[in-house]
Formats: structure tokens, sequence, C-alpha cells
């Protein structure tokens, strides 16, 4: 009736990857069931303080360490060790994940790199915990030659909720592969 009011509460599920300041906006007969005439301009209200959201914690996989050869033979081989560390404040969601390293002309993962090893984590991180993994050797193509990378990516098919912290996953190594001479019939 004309003068009654009434008060609502509801619950907002805020989505998960999200953060800063946002303003919150409340509005009423939202698809103009009610006839007012001209008075509508009061059936909206922000909230006059933004809603800040932050980010929850999360676990944070980070490659801190790479080690491997700073030169190779072309047709050599080569393996490589790297170290995987939770800078994150907490434990990882999930126990497993897989760590891939890759020989690559350009520095980027694409279509066109060699694969060194693929290796799985069977356990999960604390914050602060860390492990150190080995790939098998590979024969460097005999094609190759020049300054190459190494590239290591931890949790490849993002099994660990991270957000936003995915930028860390990957680890960018140079490597000079020394050429081979190519032979010259004569």
């Amino acid at each position: 009736g004309a003068g009654d009011q009434y008060t609502r509460t509801e619950r907002l599920t805020v989505p998960r990857e999200i953060s800063g300041e946002f303003e919150l906006t409340i509005r009423t007969d939202l698809n103009q069931e009610v006839y007012e005439a001209q008075a509508t301009g009061n059936n909206s209200a922000t909230l006059p303080t933004p809603l800040t959201v932050v980010v929850q914690p999360r676990p944070d996989l980070a490659i801190t360490d790479v080690i491997m050869p700073d030169q190779v033979v072309s047709g050599g081989t080569l393996s490589v060790d790297f170290v995987v560390t939770n800078q994150g404040s907490l434990a990882t969601n999930t126990p497993n994940w897989r760590d891939r390293v890759y020989l690559s002309l350009d520095g980027s993962v694409t279509r066109d790199d060699i694969l060194i090893g693929e290796l799985g984590n069977e356990s999960a991180l604390d914050p602060g915990q860390s492990y150190r993994s080995s790939t098998s050797s590979i024969t460097v193509p005999l094609r190759y030659r020049g300054e190459m990378f190494v590239l290591v990516v931890t949790d490849v098919d993002h099994d660990v909720d991270e957000w936003p912290g995915e930028e860390n996953n990957l680890a960018t190594q140079p490597i000079y592969v020394d050429p081979v001479p190519f032979a010259d019939l004569v």
C-alpha cells in the first residue's frame, strides 16, 4: 500500500577471480512492472562506499631454480633439473599436477618445441615447501644451432588454483647450442 515499505536481505556470491573496488547498486522494479509515471528516478541506489574485494589466500607454484648447462653441442645430450616452490600462503589444493620441460627456438611454449620431459608431482606442498625434479636426457637435433631456450612449466593443466599467481609457472632459461659443421662434399 501507499507509504508501506519492506526490508530484504540477499546473499551474493562473489566470483573467485576478481579483486578491487566495486560499486554495489540496488534496483527495484527492474522490469518496470509497477506504473510510477515519471517517478522512477528513485528506483536505484548505489552504496556510498565502494565494496572492496580482496583475493583469497591461495597457493602459488613458482619455478625457483633451473639447473642445466649454459651450452650444449648440437647432436649432444641435454637433461634439466628444476625446483618448484609453493610461494603462496596456503597449501596446494590438489596433491597431483604435471610439469613439462621444453627445448624452444623462441622462448615461448609453441607447437614446434621439443618436449624434454613431462614429470608428475605426487604430493601436495605446504607454503614454503619445494621439490626438485630431473628430466631424462634428450639428444639435441643436429639442425639446432645458436641461441635457444629451455622452458620449464609447472602445473601445465592448471590443476592448482593459484589465481592471480599463474605468471610464475613458466621459467625461461637461455642455452647456446654449438653447431656441428655440416658435411661438405666436393
